[in-house]
């Protein structure tokens, strides 16, 4: 997500109806959301929460990254953790959905 609410599904634009479809699909193979947002420690934008929202209606569990490539996963006190290749219990599993902002690469 970017901070000025634009959404990102697997780095497409997306709405929340596409998000909501998505998380269906996700819910229906047990996977796990990615979820992360330009700007984290800054106010968030109102579409934050409704994602928020939309992630605990599909009762995912929830990665958050503090980098937009997804290299870190961050604890419940918000401390950042290089994501090792799998985490522990994922069985070989890679993201099928991730929530994130684009970055420009130049």
């Amino acid at each position: 997500m970017l901070s000025d609410g634009a959404l990102f599904l697997n780095g497409e634009p997306a709405t929340l109806e596409t998000i909501d479809q998505q998380l269906t699909e996700l819910e229906r193979v047990k996977g796990v959301a990615w979820y992360y947002r330009e700007g984290g420690q800054a106010e968030p934008p109102p579409q934050a929460t409704k994602v928020v929202a939309l992630v605990i209606k599909h009762r995912l569990p929830v990665r958050i990254s503090s980098k937009p490539d997804f290299s870190d996963s961050m604890n419940e006190k918000g401390v950042s953790h290089r994501r090792p290749t799998l985490l522990q219990g994922e069985k070989g599993l890679r993201p099928l959905f991730c929530l994130r902002g684009m970055v420009d690469s130049q």
